[in-house]
């Protein structure tokens, strides 16, 4: 027989990380990272990290000025509990790190193309999160380029496992072939946001800046993040000319010099935790289980509960569906802008710590510091915050909200931001000024400002209901999946079960037993599932515009009742104010529907808000007499 020879190659040849590092038993020959760097048959790495000119330590002030800031995005902190909330934005750290990586690409851009250089640097961005992807494109899509320009979807995109035609315009497998065209030059696609689905299998020429978002310790993690933008944008034998330029910079840093050209470098927006990597697996609290689960259930409880036919015509509920009509829109003019918060900081002090904020790039093998920027745009001045602003405060992402608006949006922000916002009367026609709304924590401040005092004068906007006859019912979802743990059996609903919530849903059965079914004004109730077409629109306390699915809906003799139960600790949230409006509004709109005939229910529709604390206090009280005390609460 003949000899088989097998030669593999890998990036990351070795297991665990830190000290425990083990590498693969057949390695012939390791050619490091390091070797290669110094054979300049890669780009060379640096480092972007937050300095401070002189010397000086900062930190305290930067950290005062910067809300202390934090490099994980923000998330809703249940209370009472040890468990994190959902991701409900990007932190000030996060969209400081952005910030950086933005104007460097943008700097790599403008630059090259004063040189002639016909080549498109890319910006990649790995998120921790397939929600920080989604607010990092919709944070880009508030920027503009060095152009002075918006980014727009043919510049930015995202991928992730999530990817739907519905919410981001294409598929997780378009997405994956658009990304064919970052190494076209002439293709606007510049800024790619990423979930972990690029750590391997995808090497391009043109990433020139990556900016973690991610918490990122682990060696072979690091070491497949930041190969992933190492590929030659300017190899040697498509470009001669520009290798003795590129030695010669390397040189001059291994010299203690500044370089004298970036061309073929790799700039990584440093995370604070970046440098360090990740302990083992098992170290870090990873549990990973083990047994024969040969006798166990895939589905374990989980049962259908069909509609009872013949209770349909007994216990059936129906409801109008609704379709708006926008009346007049009130005058943005009512807006009282001294009433508005002011920005957390002193304006001077603020001045004082982005004139010593600098960017220190360093070279990753030598640690050698060399070139310092700062956070300064060309085409900046008050004119482009202000278009910048009002297109924010009027768009939300890609959908227009009060494009018409825009020029009584850009009043309301330049008369706010010059007397108000930071306590003092200040001439922003100064660029000594004007630099401080650059800034992406005051920008952002401004923004949602202005935004949350346009929403909260229109949540009082009333629409007018089509009488077109459309009605939705119960039982158009004829089945429910339900645990048979979880639910309670009724003879008042077209569904002989009706579950309730897994986690804090003693709340909602202790309803259901002790007032809905025992209550005899109740003649049929239900607890809406997702897929009941019962669903209120409204737009949250921050202006996004989202559907309210009600609790309970409930049917007596002379009123329909929507009910909504929260535990006490829900209750005051902004959130929660906001849905009341909006369900009243909903009753009252749905109160001038006429129900057709055959439907025999009552005209009139009311929202109630029951509270954990409010029911518990009243133990034994029906239904009819739990109404006025859930009036009250929710007025």
């Amino acid at each position: 027989m003949g000899t088989f020879l097998q030669i593999d190659y890998s990036a990351t040849p070795f297991y665990g990380s830190g000290e425990k590092r083990e590498y693969f038993p057949h390695i012939i020959y390791d050619y490091d990272l390091v070797s290669v760097m110094h054979d300049m048959l890669v780009k060379q790495i640096f480092l972007e990290e937050r300095q401070f000119i002189g010397g000086e330590d900062l930190s305290a002030e930067a950290s005062a000025q910067s809300g202390d800031l934090d490099f994980r995005a923000e998330r809703h902190e249940p209370e009472g509990s040890h468990r994190r909330g959902e991701i409900k934005s990007l932190s000030a750290g996060q969209k400081l790190l952005l910030q950086i990586g933005q104007l460097k690409v943008e700097q790599l851009a403008r630059e090259f193309k004063q040189k002639g250089l016909d080549k498109k640097p890319v910006l990649m961005v790995l998120c921790e999160d397939t929600r920080v992807a989604d607010l990092t494109r919709e944070h880009f899509a508030a920027l503009t380029d060095e152009t002075g320009n918006y980014y727009n979807d043919k510049q930015v995109m995202v991928i992730h496992s999530e990817l739907t035609e519905a919410k981001h315009g294409t598929t997780l497998e378009n997405a994956r072939k658009r990304l064919d065209k970052i190494d076209i030059d002439d293709d606007p696609l510049r800024i790619v946001i990423s979930v972990l689905m690029l750590r391997e299998g995808f090497d391009k020429n043109n990433i020139c800046v990556v900016v973690v978002l991610r918490a990122t310790e682990a060696d072979l993690l690091l070491e497949q993040i930041v190969g992933r933008g190492l590929r030659l944008m300017f190899p040697a034998y498509s470009y001669p000319a520009i290798q003795e330029a590129k030695r010669e910079a390397y040189s001059e840093i291994r010299r203690n010099k500044a370089p004298s050209n970036s061309l073929d470098f790799l700039f990584i927006v440093e995370h604070p935790r970046f440098r360090a990597f990740y302990e083992s697996l098992k170290n870090e609290g990873y549990i990973i289980g083990s047994g024969n689960t040969g006798g166990t259930t895939s589905t374990g409880d989980i049962i259908p509960v069909d509609a009872i036919t013949e209770r349909i015509d007994q216990y059936d509920i129906t409801w109008p569906i609704q379709i708006f009509d926008e009346g007049r829109m009130p005058e943005l003019s009512q807006i009282d802008i001294s009433k508005l918060p002011k920005y957390r900081s002193d304006f001077n002090q603020i001045k004082t710590f982005l004139s010593k904020l600098t960017i220190q790039e360093t070279h990753v093998e030598i640690g050698k510091k060399t070139k310092m920027w700062k956070l300064d745009n060309e085409y900046f001045d008050y004119s482009h915050f202000l278009k910048r602003a009002t297109r924010a405060v009027a768009t939300r992402g890609n959908e227009s909200i009060l494009t018409a608006k825009q020029a009584e949006i850009a009043r309301i922000i330049d008369d706010y931001v010059s007397e108000y916002c930071f306590g003092e009367s200040i001439d922003f026609t100064k660029q000594e000024n004007y630099s401080v709304l650059n800034y992406i924590l005051v920008f952002d401040h401004v923004v949602q400002t202005i935004r949350k005092a346009v929403v909260k004068l229109i949540e009082g906007y009333k629409y007018e209901t089509k009488r077109k006859g459309i009605w939705g019912k119960l039982s158009e979802v004829p089945r429910l999946m339900m645990r048979e743990s979880k639910s309670v059996e009724t003879d008042k609903s077209i569904y002989p079960r009706i579950g309730y919530q897994i986690k804090g849903g003693g709340f909602e059965r202790d309803f259901m037993l002790k007032v809905l079914n025992p209550s005899a004004e109740v003649l049929s109730y239900a607890k809406l599932d997702r897929r009941h077409r019962l669903k209120i629109t409204y737009r949250d306390h921050t202006g996004i515009l989202r559907n309210y699915e009600v609790d309970f809906i409930v049917q007596t003799k002379d009123k329909m009742y929507l009910v909504e139960t929260k535990a006490d600790k829900d209750i005051n949230t902004p959130n929660v104010a906001v849905k009341v409006r909006a369900a009243v509004a909903w009753c009252e709109q749905a109160s001038t529907v006429i129900p057709p005939f055959e439907y025999n229910q009552p005209q009139d529709w009311e929202y109630l808000l029951l509270s954990e604390g409010l029911f518990k206090n009243n133990q034994g009280l029906g239904f009819e007499a739990l109404v006025p005390l859930c009036q009250g609460l929710r007025d």
